[in-house]
């Protein structure tokens, strides 16, 4: 593919999200049935409000536990069910239009630390997400 190939060509458009009143045991239940590692927020009319990754979920739960690791799993699953996705999500995600480059792309995830970018329309209705295993995959095909 061409650098200046618009992420409407590359990006994943058949999207698991969630609400923002969903809990972070939904969340979780989500990452563990799918092979993904980021879940879009998104409201009612499927605006972007923010993103959950995996290693956000992991993060949390190692954190509230790392004193009580004999109780861990009980303790996880109370504390997820006691969350909703509004209160742990990233709300200022980076995020490229349709038609931004596979390039702009690229160079956002040079510059960030971050593994995912929400594709956006011009009302902030999310369209897609590209991630860097997509790239990966572009580079480097079965």
């Amino acid at each position: 593919m061409k650098r200046d190939t618009p992420l409407s060509e590359l990006m994943t458009t058949n999207l698991v999200t969630l609400r923002a009143r969903d809990t972070l045991a939904t969340a979780e239940d989500l990452f563990e049935a799918h092979a993904f590692h980021h879940l879009p927020v998104v409201d009612e009319q499927g605006h972007l409000l923010g993103i959950i990754s995996k290693s956000d979920l992991y993060l949390l739960s190692d954190r509230m536990t790392l004193f009580r690791a004999e109780a861990n799993p009980d303790h996880n699953d109370r504390f997820f069910r006691s969350l909703f996705a509004e209160e742990v999500m990233v709300r200022q995600v980076v995020h490229l239009a349709p038609t931004a480059t596979l390039e702009a792309a690229a160079a956002l995830f040079r510059q960030n630390k971050f593994h995912a970018l929400p594709i956006v329309d011009a009302t902030g209705r999310l369209r897609g997400l590209v991630t860097t295993f997509d790239l990966l995959e572009l580079a480097y095909p079965d």
